[in-house]
């Protein structure tokens, strides 16, 4: 009986356990309904807020778009405007019979600030004077005029008509002839040009004075100056049919090759005529451009030798820089000594003073009896130069 008892105690003791087990789960499940309701609300009020920043950024973005579309309106509005204007203005110039010509003449002499009311701070930035619209006519009597850049409109009473800048053209040459003050004259001639400019003066007397300063540039050796008066000049030799246009060509060729403008070149040889080809300045600056082209020393030094006109000046441009490059090739090829009278006499010294001078700047090693050159030991240094 007890063992039964014992078994019945067993049998229903498993029932207390169970119940406990009930009320268990109903509190676990009651917190965890609990739990579930609060991350519930907290999922939602973060769902709200992703939304709200959402929503904040396409506003900000709207606003954003609406003001580039405000600004880009403003903008495309201030450009057909200035367009209408430009437009109008070419319509009564061809209405009136104006013949323009094909390139303005730029009025800074050396590319300075460009006049109109954008320099004033004000306006609508047109910058694009026409100097032919505003015809002027100058009273100064003046021979001399320190050159100095536009920052207002010209005045009249401060420019020399043609007359007088004929008179001081003669008189700057002259000054030029005695005295050689290339500052001053460069200065009197870029006033006489400025004058003319705003004038609008494109005839012979012109082509005249940018001639004369192109010259008197290439014999100082101002490669800036003379490139702006050849430049000018090759515009003006379309428009007025004067003036030495083959010479000037020639001289266009010469200074490519200084500045190894092989484009230009190349625009230069395509359009050149028989005439123009057969021309003593424009023959000899091909056969200068094709010797140095194919790197042929001693075509082009001997070319160097026999200049015509003032093409020898332009080619002391450039001549150092050759020199170099053909003592590279003749270090190079000779072996063990190059006598130094050769030296001389390829690349077209005047003497030996100066083919001296010209190895010891390129720190070239002199054999033991000083009348050649180790070309073992200069190759490294010719090659560095």
């Amino acid at each position: 009986s007890s063992r039964r008892s014992s078994s019945l105690g067993a049998s229903s003791s498993p029932e207390a356990p169970r119940s406990s087990k009930k009320a268990l789960n109903s509190s676990v499940s009651s917190y965890s309904h609990g739990g579930n309701s609060n991350n519930s609300s907290a999922g939602k009020g973060k769902k709200s807020g992703q939304a709200n920043r959402k929503a904040n950024k396409k506003q900000k973005k709207q606003q954003q778009q609406q003001q580039m579309f405000q600004f880009q309106v403003e903008e495309d509005m201030a450009t057909t405007e200035k367009l209408q204007k430009r437009a109008a203005r070419f319509q009564s110039e061809i209405s009136a019979g104006k013949k323009k010509r094909p390139f303005s003449l730029v009025l800074s002499i050396n590319a300075g600030p460009t006049l109109g009311p954008s320099s004033a701070g004000g306006g609508d930035g047109d910058t694009d004077l026409d100097w032919e619209s505003f015809p002027i006519v100058g009273t100064c009597q003046d021979l001399e005029k320190q050159y100095l850049r536009l920052t207002s409109a010209p005045d009249p009473s401060t420019i020399r008509p043609v007359a007088v800048l004929r008179e001081s053209l003669d008189m700057v040459k002259e000054h030029w002839v005695l005295k050689q003050d290339y500052h001053y004259a460069c200065d009197q001639l870029k006033s006489i040009r400025q004058d003319l400019t705003v004038q609008c003066v494109r005839d012979t007397f012109t082509v005249q004075v940018y001639e004369t300063h192109a010259r008197i540039a290439l014999e100082k050796g101002d490669h800036e100056e003379f490139n702006q008066c050849q430049t000018q000049l090759k515009t003006l030799y379309q428009e007025v049919q004067c003036g030495n246009p083959l010479e000037f060509l020639g001289y266009r060729i010469l200074y490519n090759v200084f500045a190894r403008n092989t484009l230009e070149l190349k625009t230069i040889l395509a359009h050149l005529s028989a005439q123009e080809k057969s021309d003593e300045v424009v023959k000899h600056a091909l056969a200068v451009c094709h010797a140095w082209s194919l790197g042929n020393y001693a075509r082009f030094f001997k070319l160097y030798e026999r200049p015509p006109k003032m093409s020898g000046y332009l080619m002391d441009w450039f001549v150092v820089r050759e020199r170099r490059n053909a003592l590279k090739a003749m270090v190079k090829a000779y072996r063990p000594v190059l006598p130094v009278e050769y030296i001389e006499r390829a690349l077209g010294f005047a003497d030996r003073e100066d083919v001296l001078a010209f190895l010891a700047e390129l720190n070239v090693t002199l054999a033991e009896d000083g009348a050649s050159v180790d070309c073992k030991e200069s190759l490294a240094a010719v090659l560095a130069a």
